[in-house]
């Protein structure tokens, strides 16, 4: 699946499927990526070495969270976020859709 390069690091997606992504991402000191929120999928981040920022965009609320290593966090779907790193930094990233229970429409 090969490592691809990105203006914040790199990252190596290791797995996929219908429903979940794996990927592994090094992040480069005092980079960050976009401002953005994913429609369907929530995003879990685990820290295994270094420092990184994730803001979370909640009404009219910033949630400023800080993660060293073995911290982690999940964001749920459409919910605007950016990383932001301290310091160099190896973090797993999954994400994964959330299959709702009450999707299902009866007609008896």
């Amino acid at each position: 699946m090969g490592i691809i390069e990105k203006n914040w690091g790199k990252t190596c997606k290791l797995f996929n499927n219908d429903s979940s992504e794996f990927y592994i991402a090094w992040i480069n000191k005092d980079k960050q990526s976009s401002k953005h929120y994913h429609s369907n999928k929530s995003n879990y981040f685990y820290v295994i070495s270094g420092k990184l920022k994730v803001l979370e965009w909640r009404s009219d609320t910033i949630l400023e969270n800080s993660l060293g290593p073995g911290d982690y966090l999940t964001i749920e779907p459409k919910i605007w976020h950016q990383f932001i790193c301290i310091e160099d930094c190896i973090l797993v990233e999954i994400y994964w859709i959330t299959i709702n229970d009450e999707d299902i429409i009866r007609d008896i």
